[in-house]
This record gives C-alpha cells, sequence and structure tokens, in this order.
C-alpha cells in the first residue's frame, strides 16, 4: 500500500490481497494429444500433473474385466437423423433413446470383447485353422454367433476340466468357465445339444446350420451331377440369427478351398458357396455342400476312396499324357447345358457363384472346345501345362485364400516366389501351396552294378495315332537301318548314286 502513496498514485485504490488459498498457481499443467503419424490434436488444460492411470482409470477397469458383452439395439431412426450432428448433441440424443415412447428399439445383436490375455491364450491352443478371427492380438472380439467358440465347445471343455497333471492355472479356468457360462446361459442355450442330436439322424436346421462346416473341415461338393472334395475356409452367417429371429434371414455364405493347377504351381484356390434359407428340417446330405463323414459312412468311403484316385491321376496328368478318353467333355458347352437344366428345375438352388466362374474361364479358352457336343472315345493327349501357356488368360488363380495370416505381405523368398505371404511355422496347409509337378520327389541312390540296358519293344510303334500303312512303311525303315546285320554301305539310301559328294576330277 506505501508504494501507491509513495509514487503519487493516491487515487487509485490498492489491490485486494489474496488469501492464501485464492493464489494463482506457480505451475500450469496441460495435456497435448497427439495422433499415430505425430501431428497435433488439440491441447487441454489438466488441474495437476497428469496420471495416465488415473485419467484412464473407468477405462482401465473395463480392460481388466474377463471379457465385456456389447449389445447392438436396432432403432426406428432414419440414416439421416445423426447424420450431422456434433458428438455432444449425439450422446445427447442417444441418451434418451430408450425413454423415447415414439422410437421402436429391438435387441439386434451382441458382441463379446475378450480382454483377458488368458483366455485368449486358452483359446489359441485349441484352434486348429480359423482365418476368419485374429487370434495373435492381445484381446479378441467376437461376433454374434460367436462360431469359433461353438465350433471348439467341446475341446474348452475338456480344456477346462482336464487331468490335474495339465489342468490350466486357476486364473485361466476361472476366465474360461465365466465365458463358457456366459454363452451357455445367454446364447446357446440347448440350441447346440439339440442340434447335435439331429445330426445324428443326418438332419439340420438353418439356424444352426454353421455348426457343420467347421474350418479345416473336408466337405463334399455338388458339381456336375458328382462329388468334388474341398476344406472349409470360413462360414458367414446372418448375424442376427440366433437373437432377431423375426426378421428375414440372409443366406449363408460358406468359403471353401481346393488344389488347381495354373501351368507352373499346383496351389490352393478359393471359391463360395450360398446355401439359401430353409424352413424346419433338412437331410445334411441333399445339401450343396456337406461334410464328408455323412456320405462316408453311408457308402463305406467308396466315394472317398475314388476321389483320392482321381486326384492322384490328375496330378499324375498335369506334366502331359497320351490317354484313353470315354465320355463326355468338361467344356463350356456341356456345363451350360447341365445349369440350363438345373435352373429350370423348381427343386434344385440357383447356380453358385463359383459355377459361373467356371464358365467364364472356359471362354478365355479355346471355344471351339465346345462346337462337338456328346462323349469322346478315343485317344487324347493331356497337357495342361501347354494349354495355359497357349491360353495364360483361362488359367485359375492359385495362392488367393489370404488365410495365412493378417496384415501380411507377400514373400519373395524361394519357398513364396512372391506369391504368398510366407506361412509361420505352425500353419496346418503351408505345404499345399505352391507344389512344382516337375520336382523329382522321390530320389534314390542306385548301384551301378544293377543297372542294364533297357529292353526294347519292337511293337512301341503300333501305339501312334496314326494309319497303319504309314506305321508300316516307318516300322521297314526302322528296321533296315537298325538291322545289326547289314553295314551301312548296303544299307538302303534314298539317292541311288553312292559317292557322288566325293570329289571325281582331279
Amino acid at each position: 500500500m506505501d508504494i501507491y502513496r509513495r509514487k503519487g498514485f493516491d487515487h487509485i485504490p490498492p489491490p485486494e490481497e489474496k488469501t492464501d488459498g485464492n493464489k494463482q498457481p506457480m505451475v500450469a499443467y496441460s495435456v497435448q494429444y497427439l495422433d499415430r503419424e505425430g501431428g497435433d490434436i488439440g491441447t487441454q488444460p489438466h488441474p495437476t500433473t497428469f496420471d495416465l492411470d488415473v485419467a484412464r482409470h473407468a477405462v482401465l477397469k473395463f480392460k481388466a474385466s474377463v471379457f465385456g458383452v456389447v449389445t447392438v439395439l436396432k432403432t426406428s431412426h432414419s440414416p439421416e437423423a445423426f447424420r450431422y450432428l456434433s458428438d455432444e448433441s449425439r450422446l445427447d440424443r442417444v441418451s434418451r433413446i430408450l425413454s423415447d415412447a415414439s422410437i421402436t428399439v429391438d435387441v439386434h445383436v451382441t458382441k463379446i470383447i475378450i480382454e483377458s490375455q488368458a483366455l485368449v491364450n486358452a483359446i489359441r491352443t485349441v484352434v486348429r485353422y480359423y482365418p476368419q478371427i485374429d487370434l495373435e492380438g492381445n484381446s479378441l472380439e467376437l461376433d454374434e454367433l460367436y462360431a469359433v467358440i461353438g465350433h471348439y465347445l467341446r475341446e474348452l471343455e475338456s480344456l477346462r476340466q482336464g487331468p490335474q497333471d495339465s489342468a490350466l492355472d486357476p486364473k485361466t479356468t476361472e476366465h474360461l468357465r465365466l465365458l463358457l457360462d456366459y454363452l451357455h446361459t445367454n446364447v446357446y442355450k440347448d440350441k447346440i445339444d439339440a442340434e447335435r442330436i439331429l445330426h445324428l439322424k443326418d438332419l439340420c436346421t438353418f439356424q444352426m446350420l454353421w455348426l457343420l462346416f467347421k474350418p479345416g473341415a473336408t466337405v463334399y461338393l455338388e458339381f456336375r451331377g458328382n462329388l468334388a472334395a474341398c476344406v472349409v475356409q470360413s462360414v458367414v452367417s446372418d448375424p442376427a440369427i440366433l437373437s432377431d429371429v423375426k426378421q428375414r434371414l440372409e443366406p449363408y455364405k460358406i468359403k471353401l478351398w481346393s488344389l488347381r493347377y495354373d501351368g507352373w504351381f499346383v496351389g490352393r484356390t478359393s471359391t463360395e458357396v450360398v446355401l439359401p434359407p430353409f424352413g424346419g428340417e433338412r437331410a445334411v446330405t441333399s445339401l450343396k455342400v456337406f461334410p464328408c463323414k455323412y456320405r462316408d459312412k453311408t457308402d463305406g468311403g467308396k466315394t472317398k476312396r475314388q476321389l483320392e484316385e482321381n486326384g492322384r491321376k490328375w496330378y499324375n496328368l498335369l506334366l502331359g499324357k497320351q490317354m484313353s478318353y470315354h465320355g463326355e467333355l468338361f467344356d463350356q458347352r456341356s456345363l451350360e447345358a447341365r445349369l440350363q437344366t438345373k435352373t429350370t428345375d423348381s427343386n434344385s438352388d440357383e447356380p453358385q457363384p463359383w459355377e459361373s466362374a467356371l464358365i467364364e474361364g472356359l471362354r478365355r479358352g479355346p471355344l471351339r472346345e465346345a462346337t462337338n457336343p456328346g462323349p469322346l472315345n478315343g485317344r487324347v493327349y493331356v497337357d495342361s501345362s501347354a494349354y495355359y501357356a497357349q491360353w495364360p488368360t483361362a488359367a485359375p488363380e492359385i495362392c488367393d485364400t489370404n488365410d495365412i495370416g493378417h496384415n501380411l505381405a507377400m514373400c519373395g523368398c524361394e519357398e513364396c516366389y512372391g506369391r504368398r505371404a510366407h506361412p509361420p511355422p505352425n500353419f496346418t496347409y503351408a505345404s499345399y501351396d505352391l507344389l512344382d509337378p516337375t520336382r523329382v520327389q522321390d530320389l534314390k541312390a542306385l548301384d551301378v552294378a544293377y543297372c542294364f540296358e533297357p529292353n526294347i519293344n519292337p511293337n512301341a510303334i503300333d501305339t501312334l495315332v496314326m494309319p497303319a500303312p504309314r506305321k508300316q512303311m516307318i516300322k521297314a525303315l526302322v528296321q533296315k537301318f537298325t538291322n545289326p546285320e547289314a553295314s551301312l554301305s548296303t544299307s538302303w539310301r534314298a539317292d541311288f548314286i553312292e559317292n557322288k559328294s566325293r570329289p571325281l576330277i582331279g
């Protein structure tokens, strides 16, 4: 106060002295947010020294839980209702949805977010092949139907109730019990047990059809009136097939893979089969695609043995071989005729996307194959490499399954050739890609003492596809020049003037 009087500012009232409780802070705190690439998002004042654990207490508390359940509600709001609202206005309106009688609300689906690393590890130990989900992270988000749990339910139950010497630690056992009890009580109930009873009778329902198609299972696919073998890669169903039974269900989309040859390598290629909805119960073997075991147990494995034999024969023909052929051609016209018959049959399914793709592949090849309808009886030469070399656009695409891992780049090593990501050591189907038919697989060490000149078959010329008189002429010429009793000078020559190439004028 004295300083104001000494400087002549008596007319200005001195500032009020503040108590200790109202003193301005000497240090100001704030928090700056950056995006994942280091860009500035914004700065926010903070009352004191920042402690991340304290600031994120609510979030960390949620993450510390074993798993979280997210319920997805479908409302009668139009899509434009929230499009142009600020975040604050959006949250305010969302908070009033359940209390607004003018809005219709229904439970659509639920999601499970597993935060327990111990539980994720337990699931990882039993899952053999499931490319739909990423089991390598610290958490696991599962959409309804939680199919990976349903497909491995028996294995997880056995893991939880295993023998004492191989039992899980108490923490993992408790977390696994919480998850399985929740699913049994709130999701599956008695549906899985009831469906498995139907499976024993070769029956199934559309709601639980996904249970038949466990990734990695071998299935039979109906094709041109016959069966082909494939492996299940994934099954996609309506996410609300268990929760929202009132809505119109979407068809199942089952992704399969099988082996194809592109002129260079044999590899896995994906295809998709659509199974439309049906009511009531249906025979498993009446489906377009179904697990092999249902046919194998009725025919004693006859279909399996026949397909295995066809597979060996197909692989041995890849490098070219002369064969005798008796049957229908596998060409565009015969396939289109089959599909036309199929679509006019009211009791059959619609043509599958992979069947249309097969026709498109034939169209990219030589169309003259489709000009001779009817069966073929005679000798043929099978050479897939030459075929695809002449018509490369007809070659199938292999190594397109994308099931080796998530977010992996193509590998250029001598095993992958830049055509796939490098498979991890535990990948089940690593040896099914990029098989080289020209590579000798079975090398043996031989003793030269047991090596002899090969036996000559004088009748080998009889297998040539040409007129008989021509074969007789060739045979006579070959025998003349290979006769050990005839010298070269006395052998037959096309030029009857001998030694005319020698100089006769000195």
